[in-house]
């Protein structure tokens, strides 16, 4: 869970954010303070907000913004955090919003009960990763995504190395077996890809358009499992980020198959191995 916090100076941000911070055990992170342990641990960010804060200044946004980043990158923040007078400014939040967006991270819900069932995130992003993330480059950068239950227990790994002329995936169960993957030539024209056991046969092919974002898990002309980004009926999962995805899946398709944990894990990646 992800709380901002916006209102005036003596509104109560801070009373309000120990509250919560208590309630939830969920960090609760205030820009002055992060201004104040970059400057006691001596960073050079730390240094040179120090140098507008001597001088009575605000801390411009190229310091800030990093700053405010890396504190979220940290492993308290895994579950959620509280920002506190954090954005300041449309520039802020647009940063913020596409800090969010790079990694895949997703909470996924029952759309019948409106419970959470499993979470997706991809804590380890590196630096240079997130950066290519916003560039044509996006489908070619590496990525390690854990689906697991909210206590988190791993249900699904899905993992790529970085990627050219073609985007091989790999996905592993609980205890780390490999379930199977994916791939597709990356100069390939189309929006499919098969989806494969552990030993490589193909078991569906994933077909649809970037235009409708409509795909669909096919097998000798039946349809597997539909994903789109509007409500078709009684959906399986519902994934939710800055945009929701309704994930149907077949009857015919056991629950503790090893067929729905790969379409799962295809669902969470299109977007890094197909051509947006």
């Amino acid at each position: 869970m992800n709380i901002l916090f916006f209102g005036p100076n003596g509104s109560g941000k801070g009373t309000q954010g120990s509250i919560v911070k208590d309630k939830y055990q969920t960090p609760h992170i205030e820009s002055g303070a992060i201004f104040r342990e970059n400057i006691s641990n001596g960073t050079e960010l730390g240094a040179q907000a120090k140098a507008y804060i001597d001088k009575g200044d605000l801390v411009p946004d190229d310091i800030t913004i990093p700053m405010i980043l890396d504190r979220l990158q940290r492993d308290d923040c895994k579950g959620g955090w509280l920002l506190d007078g954090f954005p300041r400014n449309k520039n802020q939040a647009i940063k913020l919003d596409e800090a969010l967006k790079a990694a895949n991270n997703f909470d996924i819900y029952d759309p019948e009960t409106g419970d959470m069932i499993m979470l997706c995130r991809e804590d380890r992003l590196g630096f240079f990763t997130k950066i290519l993330r916003f560039t044509e480059y996006k489908r070619f950068t590496p990525f390690d995504i854990r689906i697991t239950t909210p206590d988190g227990r791993q249900i699904v790994r899905v993992t790529r190395g970085s990627a050219f002329l073609r985007s091989s995936v790999k996905v592993f169960d609980e205890a780390g077996a490999r379930l199977g993957g994916f791939e597709q030539k990356l100069l390939s024209i189309g929006g499919k890809f098969e989806v494969m056991d552990e030993h490589g046969r193909a078991l569906c092919m994933l077909v649809g358009k970037w235009t409708s974002w409509d795909f669909r898990f096919e097998t000798g002309g039946r349809e597997l499992a539909h994903v789109s980004k509007k409500w078709a009926g009684i959906g399986k999962e519902l994934f939710t980020s800055a945009d929701n995805y309704v994930l149907q899946i077949a009857d015919e398709v056991p629950v503790d198959s090893k067929l729905r944990q790969l379409i799962l894990a295809a669902v969470i990646c299109i977007d890094m191995v197909l051509k947006e």
